[in-house]
C-alpha cells in the first residue's frame, strides 16, 4: 500500500529506540503497564516496535510482565536494571 509505505518512510519506527525509552522508563519508575507504553505511541508500527521491543527484553531476561487478570493490564517490571547502560 503506497500511504503505508510512504508513512513508514516518514516516521522511521526503531526497535532499539523503544528497548532505550522502556530501559529509561523502568530506570526511573521501576514498573509500567503495556498501556502506559504505548499510551503516546502515534502509530499502529510504533505500537509494534514497542511490543517487539519487550519481546527482546524478556529473551534477554532483562524484564518481567505480570498479568494478575485475564485479559487484564500487563505490567512490565525490570528484573535487574543495575547493569542497564
Amino acid at each position: 500500500d503506497y500511504n503505508l509505505k510512504k508513512r513508514l518512510e516518514k516516521e522511521k519506527v526503531s526497535v532499539t529506540d523503544r528497548i532505550i525509552f522502556i530501559k529509561n522508563t523502568l530506570k526511573r519508575s521501576g514498573s509500567i503497564s503495556f498501556k502506559g507504553l504505548v499510551r503516546d505511541c502515534a502509530t499502529r508500527e510504533n505500537v509494534i516496535a514497542t511490543f517487539l521491543a519487550l519481546l527482546q527484553l524478556i529473551k534477554g531476561r532483562r524484564i518481567k510482565i505480570e498479568q494478575t487478570v485475564v485479559f487484564g493490564d500487563i505490567i512490565i517490571k525490570s528484573r535487574n536494571n543495575k547493569g542497564w547502560k
